[in-house]
């Protein structure tokens, strides 16, 4: 197959990170590439993942600054507290200095808020971890916002195959209310053989939710606790425990579990919790952690990391190879990365269809015999 990137990329580390070899033609590319980083770096709900991807983004800039030295990466980070205003606003101030060609970011869903600036000023964006239905909207085809995330549908469809693996007949949802949680839920339903007796669907700052416990029936198999992490999780099941002897199996996503604010006053309670978890298909994951560790000592936490990193490599060789070519508009920018097949980053294989990645693994995992600290493979 035809290298995408005509570069080696080797390491002090003693690694081969990405393929290609790196030439003379490289003293004729830019001299200045700009990008831009936006994460959730302080919020209690996304700073895991924002922190993980910030380090990404960072790892990948230096690993391409030291295999092509005669570059100058500008790249500088703003916070996007996990709102999607702030997201806009960074997103911005960041784009407000002229030449810039890239950004990776923000963290989560708060990204579907800044897709629509990327497209008007044509500037490629990055999301880490979201690959909703915005990216498959056939009434607003994107052109300049990429994911290399997994399809989120794949959180509630494994759960679903775990319901219908235990031929689950009662089942209530709990569920936050935004795109990200309607998402996932609708993909649970789309895919469990039997559909729940109730479906509880309740804004972000609901931490009550005694009275709906209470009415729940006693003999209820099943319960999909698809809740916020940061504020919902701990308050629910705390108040299951004291208001229900019963013990159904409860089923969430990652975010509802294992990156809850407070997971080990979760797992106290004793509960039967399994959830889904993207795991990257990748063979170079070993490697990965590896190179992670050394320059941050300490595991990835979350899976996007090695995204964060892939897109940033992604977007800094093509800049650079573009550039090289005498093609730097924005258009074929967006073509370099659009043919992007089977490119292999650290996260797996990467293959753009219609700006999204669809080949991206699941796995369902059980709470307590997790770390909190170390959710992939």
């Amino acid at each position: 197959m035809k290298a995408i990137f005509p570069r080696v990329l080797a390491f002090y580390f003693g690694f081969l990170l990405v393929p290609g070899a790196h030439n003379d033609a490289a003293a004729e590319g830019p001299k200045v590439i700009r990008i831009r980083g936006i994460f959730d770096l302080t919020s209690d709900a996304g700073k895991v993942w924002g922190v993980a991807e910030k380090n990404g983004f960072e790892l990948a800039i230096k690993d391409f600054r030291i295999s092509h030295p005669d570059i100058e990466v500008t790249a500088p980070i703003e916070d996007s507290h996990y709102s999607s205003v702030q997201s806009v606003s960074a997103l911005q101030k960041l784009t407000a200095v002229d030449g810039v060609q890239g950004v990776v970011g923000p963290t989560w869903e708060v990204f579907t808020a800044t897709m629509p600036i990327c497209e008007a000023k044509k500037i490629l964006c990055f999301a880490p971890s979201n690959n909703g239905a915005e990216f498959r909207n056939p009434k607003r085809p994107l052109r300049y916002s990429f994911t290399a995330w997994i399809q989120e549908e794949g959180y509630g469809t494994e759960l679903a195959r775990l319901a219908n693996d235990r031929h689950a007949k009662r089942i209530v949802i709990f569920s936050a209310i935004s795109p990200y949680f309607d998402f996932i839920v609708d993909a649970f339903l789309k895919t469990v053989d039997t559909p729940p007796i109730t479906v509880h669907r309740l804004p972000m700052d609901v931490t009550d939710f005694r009275s709906l416990i209470t009415v729940t029936p006693d003999d209820v198999e099943l319960v999909v606790a698809n809740l916020d992490g940061g504020t919902q999780a701990y308050p629910f099941y705390r108040q299951w425990s004291e208001l229900k002897r019963h013990r159904p199996l409860f089923l969430t996503h990652d975010g509802g579990a294992i990156f809850a604010s407070e997971p080990e006053k979760i797992r106290a309670l004793n509960f039967d919790i399994r959830y889904s978890i993207p795991v990257p298909n990748t063979e170079r994951d070993a490697l990965w952690r590896e190179r992670y560790k050394a320059e941050f000592h300490s595991e990835p936490e979350a899976p996007s990391a090695s995204v964060s990193y892939d897109e940033t490599m992604i977007l800094l060789n093509c800049i650079s190879d573009t550039t090289d070519k005498g093609e730097s508009s924005p258009e074929a920018l967006r073509e370099c990365v659009a043919a992007l097949h089977e490119y292999s980053g650290m996260s797996g294989k990467i293959t753009f269809t219609k700006n999204a990645v669809t080949s991206r693994d699941f796995e369902i995992r059980h709470f307590s015999d997790d770390k909190t600290t170390s959710p992939a493979k």
